[in-house]
């Protein structure tokens, strides 16, 4: 695991270098470069990271049952990330609650992928490509990169 932000409010996860992080295969979202569970009103942003081939992930928000917090009105924009494998992904998840999970939006990140139908994005239950993660209303101004040669 990366950065990790827990039951907070109201922070900014802004300047880092993440790369590596979250090698050893785990269940749903963890082993992510930077993740947000339960946690609110906070953006990620101006990031770099580089997520393994196998076994991790980019930003994520994951919203579990962990009392009041709730994992609402998060911002990721602006953020470099490299997916190096086919494995990995950025979004959100809930196991718990997930129709109060509101207000999230990634917008504005620059993403380098392998190949432009690798699902590297989850959102509303499901993982998808790009062109899904923008239809359902993320990244409307984010860039996806192909670099077939990685």
């Amino acid at each position: 695991q990366g950065l990790f932000v827990v039951d907070s409010s109201r922070g900014v996860v802004t300047g880092n270098r993440c790369a590596g992080n979250g090698r050893i295969p785990t269940s749903w979202l963890f082993g992510a470069q930077i993740a947000l569970q339960n946690t609110d009103t906070t953006e990620v942003v101006g990031n770099r990271l580089t997520v393994p081939a196998v076994a991790s992930h980019g930003v994520v928000l994951m919203q579990q049952d962990r009392g009041t917090h709730l994992c609402t009105d998060n911002l990721v924009r602006d953020n470099d990330i490299d997916f190096l494998g086919s494995a990995g992904v950025c979004g959100a998840a809930a196991d718990s609650a997930a129709e109060r999970m509101i207000g999230n939006r990634f917008d504005g990140n620059r993403y380098r992928a392998r190949e432009s139908v690798d699902q590297h994005w989850a959102w509303a239950g499901r993982s998808m490509d790009f062109v899904a993660f923008q239809a359902a209303g993320q990244e409307r101004s984010g860039s996806l990169v192909i670099d077939a040669g990685r």
